[in-house]
């Protein structure tokens, strides 16, 4: 059975959105071998690990607690296998979880580095009016 052009057009364009929508579909957030967003985390270590002048012990330290905060507010979010508890409860979970990252940075950084790391987060962070608006 011979295609006609249009045919075969029409059968390509079809084949790449299928491929394309499949491509789209794996790995979102950067979920890959490595686990849920790993890149993302060494990335961000990284970056402030440069801004702040940070040595190698406080990079490394930086990176597990970094991770650490990741996987267990994780765990929190509505949408985890794990959660299955009321909203209030999973966000004071959440605000203590966010109590306790704080102090672990705290016991890494200098108290210089540390206010360098709030005027960074200050800077690449929309205002609250804006994440509430988005929805975050």
């Amino acid at each position: 059975m011979k295609l006609s052009f249009i045919s075969k057009t029409t059968l390509l364009v079809f084949a790449l959105a299928c491929f394309s929508l499949t491509l789209n579909a794996q790995a979102p957030d950067g979920d890959g071998p490595k686990g849920p967003g790993k890149e993302k985390i060494e990335h961000k270590v990284n970056r402030i690990a440069k801004e702040l002048n940070l040595d190698a012990e406080q990079t490394a330290e930086l990176l597990k607690i970094e991770r650490d905060f990741k996987e267990k507010a994780r765990a929190l979010r509505p949408d985890s296998d794990v959660v299955n508890q009321d909203r209030s409860e999973a966000e004071a979970q959440l605000k203590t979880l966010r109590a306790e990252h704080r102090q672990s940075l705290q016991s890494v950084l200098t108290p210089e580095q540390m206010k360098q790391y709030r005027d960074l987060r200050a800077q690449n962070r929309p205002p609250k009016k804006a994440r509430i608006q988005q929805g975050q």
